[in-house]
């Protein structure tokens, strides 16, 4: 059914719509950069941290079996240290990726979803949670840097290189 080649440009349309994102947040002044707005993940910073965040869990998790201890917002204070694990993400998607055979990515998954709670899945449906996941909250990010006069410009899929 997904192709890994798919996946490899989804998930570089993934990191490259959070650059996007980042280009535009680093304009912003620090209260609105800090500012929340009253929603789950209220500012621009925890949002973007939000959607990093969870591209490791998942990356990891596939990986290793295991999730991994959530990352500690505190070790990541400043869009430069969003921009690190930016970077550590893509490169260690890129290096997952490249490890999957086409069985592979068909292949059931078994994922802890809590203390007492697991999801059986193949692994193309993670992988496509997590570019719906990260789509989700870009828009939601878009849409606060907008709000703020700095739109990050059309994200549409199809304009992409």
């Amino acid at each position: 059914m997904a192709q890994i080649g798919q996946f490899s440009t989804l998930f570089s349309y993934h990191f490259d719509t959070t650059v996007r994102l980042m280009d535009q947040a680093e304009k912003l002044p620090e209260d609105q950069y800090r500012d929340d707005l009253g929603i789950k993940w209220g500012s621009v910073h925890e949002l973007l941290l939000h959607i990093l965040a969870t591209d490791n869990g998942y990356r990891v998790a596939l990986n290793t079996g295991q999730r991994p201890a959530p990352l500690e917002a505190e070790n990541f204070p400043d869009l430069d240290a969003l921009r690190r694990l930016l970077e550590e993400e893509r490169e260690g998607m890129e290096v997952y990726l490249g490890g999957l055979s086409a069985g592979m990515i068909e292949e059931v998954v078994e994922l802890r979803a809590g203390p007492d709670r697991t999801i059986a899945l193949p692994r193309w449906r993670f992988l496509n949670h997590l570019l719906f996941h990260g789509m989700q909250h870009q828009a939601d990010a878009a849409a606060r840097l907008t709000r703020f006069g700095h739109s990050p410009g059309d994200l549409d899929f199809i304009f992409y290189r």
